[in-house]
C-alpha cells in the first residue's frame, strides 16, 4: 500500500481517478468507499436533473518509483511559475524574486502538496502544484 487518501469531486469516475493520481506510482484502489455528499438540482433546457457530488476514499496501491508521475509532474520535468503576492508569502525568506515575473526550473523532489524546484539560478524553492506549469522533459 502506498497511501490512503480521501478526495471530494463532482463526477464519480473523476473522484476515483483523482484519488489514484494523488499518489506517485498509484495504480488502483483497495478498500474503496464512495459517498454522495450532496445533490444539486439543475435545470437548464429540459427536465430537471440532479447532479451528485462524490467523495472517494481508499488505499492507493501501485508501484513505488522515484520517477513516478504525481499530479502530472515527474522528476526532471521543466516547469515555470509566476511569482504572485500570495505565493511570495508562502516561500522562504531566502528567495528574492520579483512579483509578476516568471521563473523556470526543474523538479527535483516532491513534498506533500508541493514540488521542490531547482531554479535556473541554482536556488531551490518549494512551490505548490497549483502554481506550476509543466513544460515536460
Amino acid at each position: 500500500m502506498l497511501n490512503s487518501y480521501t478526495l471530494h469531486i463532482k463526477y464519480l469516475q473523476d473522484a476515483i481517478d483523482n484519488v489514484v493520481k494523488s499518489v506517485a506510482g498509484g495504480e488502483y484502489l483497495y478498500n474503496l468507499k464512495l459517498y454522495v455528499v450532496s445533490e444539486v438540482p439543475f435545470k437548464m433546457f429540459g427536465p430537471k436533473v440532479v447532479v451528485y457530488n462524490y467523495v472517494a476514499s481508499g488505499d492507493v496501491w501501485g508501484v513505488k518509483d522515484a520517477n513516478a508521475n504525481i499530479k502530472g509532474f515527474k522528476m526532471g520535468d521543466k516547469v515555470v511559475f509566476t511569482l504572485t503576492k500570495d505565493l511570495r508569502k508562502m516561500l522562504s525568506k531566502n528567495f528574492e524574486g520579483e512579483t509578476g515575473k516568471q521563473y523556470g526550473g526543474k523538479v527535483i523532489n516532491f513534498k506533500g502538496g508541493e514540488a521542490t524546484i531547482q531554479l535556473e539560478n541554482s536556488a531551490v524553492v518549494d512551490i505548490p502544484y497549483a502554481n506550476l506549469t509543466n513544460l515536460g522533459q
